[in-house]
């Protein structure tokens, strides 16, 4: 079994063919619906997560594509809760932050500049993105996207981390990225990018 962690947004585990015959018989008689399947899946998973950042929190996609070699991957991408199941979890009392806060930061790391635009044009064009507090930071040719995404929206991040070239989450990656990386916009990157490259774009 092969874990490769994309960051806290997606989690992929590579299995062989003869680990395939190990854990479900067949790629065939993979079925999440099935409740066996589903068992080894969740164990699998778990295993998964222990070496690698995955969040956690809330629902997840899983999705099962085969290999050339005869092998699959079992892909894990964090799913943001519905706004529905936010409002009736708030109605049973439950401890779960508002719509309106902000958890740790997610970093995104880019090989150009030109992939951090692609991002910051969808940001900016979306009149509830737009606001998120972001920053830029650059170091060793690549540039750092830190921004605060509300739990209920790790869409965006789903998002941005299909064009970043990986991205971590937490005071320890936030820590590194401030001592290390070097600050060029501070708290209002979407909006000061936004402004300088897509004004004339922007309905």
């Amino acid at each position: 079994m092969t874990v490769i962690s994309e960051g806290p947004l997606c989690l992929k585990i590579h299995l062989s063919k003869y680990e395939i015959k190990k854990y479900f018989n067949s790629y065939n008689e993979i079925n999440i619906e099935d409740p066996n399947a589903k068992r080894t899946i969740g164990i699998l998973f778990n295993i998964a997560v222990n070496m690698s950042t995955f969040e956690t929190n809330g629902k997840r996609l899983i999705e099962v594509f085969p290999t050339p070699s005869g092998g699959c991957i079992l892909k894990f991408t964090s799913n943001p809760m519905p706004f529905e199941a936010l409002k009736n979890c708030k109605s049973r009392n439950l401890k779960l932050k508002n719509q309106k806060s902000k958890n740790s930061p997610y970093i995104f790391c880019f090989k150009s500049f030109e992939s951090l635009l692609t991002v910051i044009e969808t940001l900016y064009m979306n009149e509830i993105t737009k606001s998120y507090t972001a920053s830029v930071y650059k170091l060793n040719k690549k540039f750092f996207l830190k921004i605060y995404i509300p739990i209920y929206d790790i869409k965006t991040g789903v998002f941005i981390n299909e064009f970043d070239e990986y991205s971590a989450k937490g005071s320890i990656a936030e820590c590194l990225i401030n001592e290390y990386a070097k600050p060029l916009i501070i708290n209002n990157a979407i909006n000061e990018l936004g402004k300088y490259f897509f004004k004339n774009t922007k309905n």
